[in-house]
């Protein structure tokens, strides 16, 4: 590949940055066989939004109106990506899955807007709902009842210094008991 581009007299792109992110998403976004979907996070945890990748909307523009601008094919609240994902799973990838989007787009975008959530059920379970950071999901499923002690019981470590021998002893005091009551109270004749 070097060669080809000395030999034109071209340097070479650098793989690196954006020409690699966008390597990769065209690797990604061209493997669908017959569904593509896409989804994005539009607010962070504390509801603070989030602007759209440039990859996004360029892949969004291929299903736009040439006259529709950027800002008027955003859709707002979750009816609206409802239409749309209703509209994008009955596509299979021909010329009426590009009309069926703009449709359910068109449709989206004239719904009333509704900027702030009032209903006080909604707002209350909202309110009750953890966010859990991808360094916590990653403790739970390393140890489930370290996270538990760790998050939930918020257990402090102890200030006892134990050495390598009190350690031991009290190991081997604890399984010399496990191993003299279980069979006796399992009744079974050997433990494994």
């Amino acid at each position: 590949m070097r060669q080809l581009f000395r030999s034109v007299g071209a340097a070479e792109p650098e793989w690196g940055g954006v020409a690699m992110e966008r390597a990769l998403f065209y690797e990604a976004v061209t493997r669908a066989r017959r569904r593509l979907v896409l989804c994005r996070q539009v607010t962070d945890s504390s509801g603070t939004p989030l602007g759209a990748s440039p990859f996004w909307e360029e892949l969004r523009d291929l299903y736009r109106a040439p006259e529709a601008e950027a800002e008027a094919d955003v859709v707002d609240g979750a009816d609206g990506h409802r239409t749309l994902l209703e509209a994008g799973l009955g596509v299979s990838g021909g010329p009426g899955g590009r009309e069926a989007l703009r449709r359910a787009a068109a449709s989206a975008r004239r719904a009333p807007r509704q900027d702030t959530l009032t209903d006080p059920h909604v707002l209350a379970r909202l309110a009750s709902q953890e966010v859990y950071s991808a360094s916590e999901i990653e403790s739970y499923l390393q140890c489930p009842f370290r996270w538990f002690v760790e998050k939930q019981l918020r257990a402090e470590p102890l200030d006892l210094a134990v050495d390598a021998l009190t350690r031991g002893t009290v190991v081997h005091a604890a399984l010399r008991d496990l191993y003299e009551r279980l069979p006796a109270e399992a009744g079974a004749v050997r433990v494994t």
